[in-house]
């Protein structure tokens, strides 16, 4: 009996010890450039060998089989480091461990992620070729390992099934969450994921900022705080704000593109237009729609810059809406898609919606392309505002135009630059549609439009990677300019320039007041 126990014991230490060796040459992959000086640090191998130990242990318990947990515990690294790859190449930012939770919507919407791509044919091919290797492997060895005997017992099973449920528990408490407070106690630069990846790895800065996030305090201090409307409103306008999908002036990234005419007459006779700074250039549209509505900015939301709404619906944030609410507007969000998808069902009605109009009132509207259009989005807004007796805003997020931009999505034969640059002209008729609906109001109307970041091709990605996108906001009454020409601002920054629109043209319907005497950028 001993000698089977030991033998049982030498399986698992075998076992274990390639995976450790395996599993931290495999994690190296997920970094670009490593910092020698702190990669090998005491504190930082022993969160490391924590982590691993909890993956292996978990696989272990699972399948009772030592060269099976091998495999499975070194496929999951594998999965980690591939998915930290593809977003470093694709947005220039490491994994995080906030992306843990688009799981589930990646599940249930795979085609609006980049992911797609690996069904272009040579990637294809090389997931396929993956896969059945993989699988053949699995196969061979289940029928050849057999499971130890005696198996591990059950209480230690337990508590090696429960490692991953542990992991998140444990830095809660104790010495062991002390140690990780300390490790993030270093300057502000160490917390950048970039600079933790290169220093730690993929799995200690996902740890150490969970640690970090659930002991920030539960609302950050707004560094820009949202502006109060004048007390004496004469007549109060109507407010569109449209966040519109991957919309951009295409002579950012295209040398050569057109303009957009739609949008370039607009721009002539709006109150204020320029370039955005937006907190991520070619995805999570949620950074920049929680910066506009709550006019925070990321810097001071902590970790939850990375996912804003991951827990907005348990915070008290000020924002927009709850703003214009309490000043006598009926607010609406509109959003042609699913409303779980970054949990806005539950996020806006926290943020001061009073209705949210998501997927169900577009099953039967035009698409164009695998989402509803753009125009189709706008016949629903034309209705909700000539239909509406009180003043009313409205906050619309357009679906039409995301990516990824698969060649032929819309015509055989068209590249993706061409399937994108075609949604943005939809976009741009979209805009002019909506500066005529005003025009056709009995009521004043503000529009506030903008991108929410710029596209990613994945033949280019260096180009089209920008941070900056464009905005404007024009009225249906002829007002002075704020400025004499563009203003850069930050996405956190136009809620409070929308406002003080608001704010004067209500008060001082036939007078507009210059709020800034010359261009210039509002810095960060």
């Amino acid at each position: 009996m001993l000698v089977l126990l030991g033998q049982i014991f030498m399986s698992l230490l075998l076992s274990f010890l390639a995976f450790l060796l395996t599993g931290s040459a495999l994690e190296k992959l997920s970094v670009t450039r490593i910092d020698r000086k702190s990669w090998d640090q005491p504190i930082i191998l022993f969160f490391r060998l924590f982590v691993l130990v909890v993956i292996y242990g978990f696989w272990c318990a699972a399948t009772n089989r030592p060269i099976i947990a091998l495999v499975l515990a070194l496929a999951t690294v594998g999965v980690f480091v591939a998915s930290g790859r593809v977003k470093q190449h694709l947005l220039g930012e490491p994994l995080v461990f906030l992306d843990l939770q688009f799981v589930g919507q990646i599940l249930r919407h795979p085609k609006l992620y980049y992911g797609q791509l690996l069904l272009a044919p040579r990637n294809a091919v090389a997931v396929v070729v993956i896969f059945l290797v993989f699988s053949a492997l699995l196969f061979f060895l289940v029928r050849m390992e057999a499971p130890l005997t005696p198996p591990l017992h059950p209480l230690f099973r337990g508590v090696l099934l429960a490692g991953p449920l542990l992991l998140g528990l444990v830095p809660r408490y104790g010495s062991f969450a002390e140690k990780i407070r300390m490790l993030l106690s270093e300057p502000a630069g160490e917390l950048r994921p970039q600079v933790a990846t290169s220093k730690w790895g993929i799995f200690v800065p996902m740890l150490a900022h969970y640690c970090r996030w659930i002991n920030e305090p539960a609302v950050p201090e707004p560094t820009l705080k949202i502006a109060r409307l004048p007390t004496e409103l004469t007549r109060l306008p109507h407010v569109l704000a449209v966040q519109c999908e991957s919309f951009l002036d295409p002579r950012r990234i295209f040398a050569g593109t057109r303009s957009l005419p739609d949008f370039e007459t607009a721009k002539s006779g709006a109150s204020a237009h320029g370039s955005l700074d937006v907190p991520c250039g070619g995805a999570y549209t949620m950074r920049t729609e929680f910066g506009f509505l709550s006019g925070i900015s990321p810097a001071a939301l902590g970790c939850d810059c990375y996912n804003p709404y991951a827990r907005a619906e348990r915070r008290d944030y000020p924002s927009l809406p709850r703003t214009l609410k309490e000043a006598g507007w009926a607010t609406d969000f509109v959003h042609p898609h699913d409303l779980r998808f970054f949990r806005r069902d539950r996020v806006m009605p926290a943020l001061g919606f009073d209705r949210l109009h998501g997927a169900e009132k577009f099953r039967n509207s035009p698409r164009c392309g695998p989402h509803v259009s753009d125009a189709a989005l706008a016949d629903y807004l034309a209705r909700l505002f000539t239909e509406s007796k009180e003043p009313r805003f409205v906050f619309a997020v357009t679906m039409e135009n995301h990516g990824p931009w698969l060649p032929g999505r819309l015509d055989a034969g068209q590249s993706q630059r061409d399937v994108y640059l075609q949604h943005l002209g939809n976009s741009s008729e979209m805009l002019g549609g909506l500066v005529d609906l005003s025009a056709r109001l009995d009521r004043p109307f503000v529009l506030c439009w903008y991108g929410d970041h710029a596209p990613i091709f994945a033949y280019d990605v260096a180009q089209t990677r920008t941070p900056h996108t464009d905005y404007l906001i024009t009225t249906n009454e002829p007002r002075r300019p704020l400025a004499t020409g563009p203003i850069t601002l930050c996405a956190h920054q136009l809620p409070n320039v929308l406002l003080a629109i608001i704010g004067n043209m209500a008060a001082h319907p036939k007078s507009f007041p210059c709020a800034l005497t010359q261009s210039r950028t509002i810095h960060r």
